[in-house]
Order: structure tokens, then C-alpha cells, then sequence
């Protein structure tokens, strides 16, 4: 029998250290989203999160969803949150990459952003059916969703979205590949980036005033080689050099320039666990890449 560090990303059992059996806390933005945004009660609101959760392991079993982080509002962190609040409510575009269940947009959403000018992009359409279910939006929500990988060129209703993006959110995805894949997803990224040079308005002292991309991506104290993509295969882990590093790259191959801001955290999983399950040096980065 495999130890559970030995089974790969994409195994459906359990036995592993990303399935969290149960839950115990939920942060305070989660639960307002979860009473406030779908009118769940107060003392359904964990068991509602279990429910899903399992439903959303047996699409594809993501650590991710084993750890609850697919209710973790990682987006809401960000440090120009706030700003991008007002963006959008002005009539921003958003389009978030590697969305799961659309945790983030529908916290936008009751945050006052309309959804109208939302597009949201998932490979494991399942994620997307249930979403609907766990946030009980289905005739309300305007977003659009597109079941796809946005790396596929051939998918006319995201080609539709190039040039024209204000924000593009992606939310724990980079991290499954190689770094030249790495790469070469980023280089798609800035192509779905607004074309005009400058956004209306500041995003904080420490952002240029041009379209963006912002993320999360597991990663590590010191950049490794790991073999912990789907099904075992080799990806890349970044630390926070290497991860700017990275997207000097992108702009030699785009002929475009960029400003990364990175910043580092140890909490894993919905209740803030504080330690990787296997790998005390793992790390959450949370990213600003702007266009200059």
C-alpha cells in the first residue's frame, strides 16, 4: 500500500495528506460570502462546505478541494484588493484563470462588482456545474464561464477575451508544471491583458497604473524541482527570487516589461494550518505581476 506521501496529485483516495476529513473553522470572509451571498444558515454553513467537497472530489480529486481551499478566499488577500474592487465596479474586466468554483468573482460580486463584465475559465467542468449549487446562483450570476484550458488556442470563446482583460486573477495553478511550461502559460496569460498602456486609475504606490495578472501559487523557502504534477509528473516549485526571476523571462519573449511583487505565507487549507503535510520548507505565494 502507498504511504500517503507517496501517492500522486490525482489518485481519488483519501489516504492522502491533502483530505482533510473534516472542518472545524471557516474564516469570517468565507462565511459571510456563504449567509450574506447564498443565504446559507449560519449552522449549516460547514456542512454545506463537507457536502460539496466530496461532491467536488469525485470531478478531480485537487488538493485544492481536499484542503477546502476551494472556499478560501485567496483573491480577498490580495493587498490591492480594495482598489480592484473599484476598478471593477466601474466596469473593469475580470477574468479569472483556473477559477474552481468561482469562489473568488462571486466574493467580488458581493462586494459590489457587477458580474456582467466577469469571465471565469476552468478545465474540470464539473467544478463549474457545482459551483452553482454551493453558492446557489444559478439565475442570478451574469459571469461567463468557459469550460476549457485557456492555453488552447482553439477555443474561440476565450481567443474572444484577448487584449481585453483589466484583471486576470489565477488562483493555485501555475505551480502543476515544469518551468518552461510555467513560462509559456505566463506568456498566454499577457496575452489576454488590455492593450491600452494605463488603467484609469492607481492601484497603490507600489503598482504602475497598467493591466494586471495577480495570483497564488504553492511554492517553496528555496526553488526546487518537485514530482508532484498531475499524476506524478515533474513541476516546478518557485521561491519568491526565482518567481521574479520567471517573468523577466516572459517580457524577453513578449518584447513587454512588468513589475512582480511577491510575498510568502505558510497557511494551508481553509482552517490556516500553519505546515505543508509533507514538506515543512512549502510555502504560499501570493503575487502582482503589472504591465509597465
Amino acid at each position: 500500500m502507498m504511504t500517503q506521501t507517496a501517492q500522486p496529485v490525482g489518485t481519488f483516495s483519501k489516504e492522502v495528506g491533502w483530505y482533510h476529513p473534516t472542518l472545524f473553522e471557516v474564516p469570517e470572509e468565507t462565511r459571510q460570502l456563504l449567509e450574506e451571498y447564498s443565504d446559507v444558515p449560519t449552522d449549516q454553513v460547514i456542512p454545506h462546505i463537507l457536502r460539496y467537497r466530496d461532491l467536488l472530489w469525485d470531478v478531480f480529486p485537487y488538493p485544492t478541494i481536499g484542503q477546502f481551499r476551494f472556499v478560501a478566499l485567496s483573491f480577498y488577500s490580495q493587498r490591492s484588493y480594495a482598489s480592484i474592487v473599484e476598478l471593477l465596479k466601474k466596469g473593469g474586466r475580470y477574468l479569472d484563470i483556473g477559477c474552481a468554483v468561482g469562489q473568488d468573482l462571486r466574493r467580488l460580486v458581493l462586494d459590489g462588482c457587477p458580474s456582467t463584465n466577469f469571465y471565469a475559465v476552468e478545465i474540470a467542468g464539473g467544478y463549474v456545474d457545482l459551483s452553482y449549487g454551493l453558492f446557489a446562483d444559478k439565475e442570478t450570476l451574469a459571469a461567463r464561464f468557459i469550460k476549457a484550458d485557456f492555453r488552447d488556442e482553439t477555443v474561440e470563446s476565450t481567443q474572444a477575451l484577448l487584449g481585453t482583460v483589466d484583471v486576470c486573477h489565477v488562483g493555485m495553478v501555475l505551480h502543476i508544471w515544469d518551468l518552461e511550461d510555467q513560462i509559456k502559460a505566463c506568456v498566454r496569460l499577457t496575452d489576454f491583458l488590455n492593450k491600452k498602456k494605463d488603467l484609469e486609475q492607481s492601484l497603490g504606490d507600489y503598482m504602475p497604473r497598467g493591466p494586471f495578472i495577480v495570483g497564488t501559487s504553492a511554492g517553496r523557502t528555496v526553488a526546487s524541482v518537485a514530482n508532484e504534477g498531475i499524476g506524478g509528473k515533474q513541476n516546478y516549485l518557485h521561491d519568491v527570487e526565482s518567481f521574479k526571476v520567471m517573468w523577466k523571462e516572459v517580457g524577453k519573449r513578449t518584447g513587454l516589461k512588468f513589475q512582480t511583487n511577491v510575498w510568502t505565507h505558510s497557511r494551508f487549507g481553509l482552517d490556516g494550518e500553519k505546515a505543508h503535510w509533507n514538506d515543512p520548507g512549502r510555502r504560499i505565494l501570493v503575487w502582482e505581476v503589472t504591465r509597465v
